[in-house]
């Protein structure tokens, strides 16, 4: 290590303390200090070392903790930003903070995507998790053609070693896979093999039998990210994804290497040399039986959680795991903060849902549906850095039409608040939908507890708004703080 090395250790140190002095959790600011001093410092600290790194819209910080898990139940010690903060700072402070042990060390990290495409070369990954990519926070991102373009070019800086594991389902993400088919593998819903060949089949004429395809709501629908051209979806899953097929060009939904059905069964389709599945498997009258079949018992709710279960499980199947192995260890995983959350609140049920763009307002909002508990709702949005100053992801989200019936019936109290309240209160008075506004966190929580009775409250903040929330929790009902592991 050289002397400028170790001086930014020196005082990334001093920041870390500083910043627990303060009540601050250390999660950045010593990753900040660090790389000002020594700009190459990660690439240092990681050489010869095994990363995993994370990206993706929605399902970064549940997916690094299935992974995590996974590895701790294989016995690797397991060095994350288990606190979410994910830009490189993050990370770096995270690799400082890792203490020395003896045996198996892994480095798992979730990262921003544009952070990947910058710096995904200075950490040396040796497998990408890519969990979907769709519009979010349109002001800092741009398009998700322009962002996407970028960590398409931030992978091929990377290098042709790094494997990579994308959802079937996303156009967005074939065209970054489509640059490395021999090191893209894929995870997704399991389809029949005739099915499948209708798609490889519309593909290639683009002839397919009248009403064959699902339609998508305006806010769903995608052109081609290769051509511009309309998508034909043979079914629809959440946002742009499903089983899609340019009407245009060769782009289509691609073979999945691990599969799931409605009943949260898998099916693992690595092959026995471990190739991709669809280097393997040349047409679609040569698909093959899974190698392995497990159930997954997954005790996280929602069906979003299940695709970021099978993103953790496949880099190691393509290391030669199994499911038989696998599975087991994640019966007792316990989602992160805010993303799936449940506490207790002195006796009363609560639950935090993270909200950042459409489709995750959608997969939360469907979750929400299912729950017969259901006691109130609080929506929080703000509009700050970290969240994204441009709110309009608001009126793309269909949230009149997506809450729970009993919330648009006003049998189910909703209590709204935050920066972005005005646009709230627009949006629910023109679709007649009731609501109370809070004039702070504190009486978001104090209204949503009185309003639930002995039922669930459920907590729908964006960013900013679930960090402030949270801490009022964490004063009042003993939460973890939400960079404890």
């Amino acid at each position: 290590m050289s002397i400028r090395g170790k001086i930014a250790i020196i005082a990334a140190a001093g920041a870390r303390f500083a910043a627990k002095l303060l009540g601050r959790g250390g999660t950045s600011l010593p990753g900040e200090v660090a790389l000002k001093i020594e700009p190459n410092l990660p690439q240092k600290l990681l050489a010869g070392e095994d990363v995993i790194l994370i990206t993706g819209t929605n399902g970064k910080t549940s997916t690094l903790h299935f992974l995590a898990k996974l590895y701790e139940g294989l016995g690797h010690d397991v060095v994350a930003n288990w606190s979410g903060a994910n830009l490189v700072y993050g990370i770096t402070a995270a690799v400082l903070a890792a203490k020395k042990k003896n045996g198996k060390r892994i480095y798992i990290f979730e990262i921003d995507e544009a952070h990947l495409a910058k710096y995904g070369k200075l950490l040396n990954p040796s497998q990408i998790i890519i969990t979907n990519l769709h519009p979010d926070q349109s002001d800092r991102y741009g398009s998700v053609l322009e962002l996407r373009e970028k960590m398409r070019q931030g992978i091929l800086r990377i290098g042709r070693s790094c494997q990579l594991f994308l959802a079937a389902s996303d156009p967005q993400l074939a065209v970054i896979g489509n640059n490395h088919p021999e090191l893209s593998f894929y995870f997704g819903k399991e389809v029949s093999s005739e099915l499948a060949a209708e798609i490889f089949s519309y593909s290639k004429n683009h002839e397919a039998p009248e009403n064959c395809f699902d339609s998508l709501s305006e806010a769903d629908s995608e052109s081609c990210p290769a051509c511009g051209c309309e998508l034909r979806y043979f079914w629809h899953e959440y946002g742009g994804n499903g089983g899609y097929a340019c009407s245009n060009c060769d782009l289509h939904w691609l073979l999945p290497d691990l599969t799931f059905d409605e009943n949260n069964k898998l099916y693992n389709h690595v092959t026995s040399n471990r190739l991709p599945r669809n280097q393997a498997v040349a047409d679609s009258d040569s698909l093959e039986k899974p190698a392995e079949v497990g159930q997954l018992e997954l005790p996280v709710p929602g069906r979003h959680n299940v695709l970021n279960a099978c993103a953790a499980l496949l880099p190691l199947l393509v290391r030669g795991h199994r499911l038989e192995e696998l599975l087991p260890l994640l019966t007792d995983v316990k989602a992160p903060f805010g993303r799936m959350e449940s506490f207790d609140m002195n006796g009363q049920a609560g639950q935090m849902i993270l909200l950042k763009n459409p489709v995750g307002m959608e997969t939360a909002l469907a979750e929400a549906s299912r729950y017969e508990n259901l006691g109130s709702v609080v929506l929080y949005i703000n509009k700050r850095e970290n969240d994204g100053r441009d709110d309009s992801w608001l009126k793309q989200s269909e949230l009149a039409e997506r809450l729970p019936t009993a919330v648009k019936e006003g049998t189910v109290p909703l209590i709204i608040g935050g920066e972005s309240r005005a646009l709230l209160e627009q949006l629910l008075q023109q679709a007649n939908i009731p609501f109370t506004v809070a004039e702070n966190e504190t009486a978001a929580i104090e209204m949503a507890c009185e309003a639930a009775g002995d039922k669930l409250v459920l907590f729908l903040p964006n960013y900013s708004a679930m960090l402030d929330i949270r801490k009022l929790l964490v004063e009042r009902f003993g939460l973890a703080e939400f960079w404890e592991k």
